[in-house]
C-alpha cells in the first residue's frame, strides 16, 4: 500500500513540476531564465512548507494522520522536483559564468 501511495504521489509530483516549469519557461525569456528560475524554485519551497503548515495547524485527531501523512508525501513529491530544478538551474549558470 506504501509503494502505491508514494508512486501515486511521485507521479503527481513530476506533473505539476511539469506544469509550473512549462509555465514559467513560456511566461519568461530564455535569457534571464535560470536566475529566476533558482528565485521561484525557493518560493514555491516556501510555499509548500507554509502550505502543510497551515493544513497541519488545521487538522488535529488521530484519524486525521493519515491525511496529513498523504499530504506530506504529495508536498515532498513536489519538492523533490523543485530542488532537482534549482540544483540544474545553479550548475547551467556557474557553467554559463565560469566560461
Amino acid at each position: 500500500m506504501f509503494v502505491m501511495i508514494f508512486c501515486v504521489a511521485f507521479d503527481l509530483g513530476f506533473t505539476v513540476y511539469k506544469y509550473v516549469k512549462k509555465r514559467f519557461d513560456e511566461i519568461y525569456s530564455a535569457e534571464s531564465v535560470l536566475p529566476k528560475r533558482i528565485i521561484h524554485g525557493v518560493v514555491y519551497l516556501i510555499f509548500l512548507v507554509l502550505a502543510y503548515e497551515a493544513i497541519r495547524v488545521r487538522v488535529e485527531g488521530e484519524l486525521f494522520a493519515g491525511l496529513l501523512f498523504l499530504v506530506y508525501i504529495a508536498f515532498s513529491a513536489v519538492a523533490f522536483f523543485i530542488v532537482v530544478d534549482i540544483v540544474v538551474s545553479l550548475r547551467k549558470l556557474r557553467r554559463k559564468r565560469i566560461a
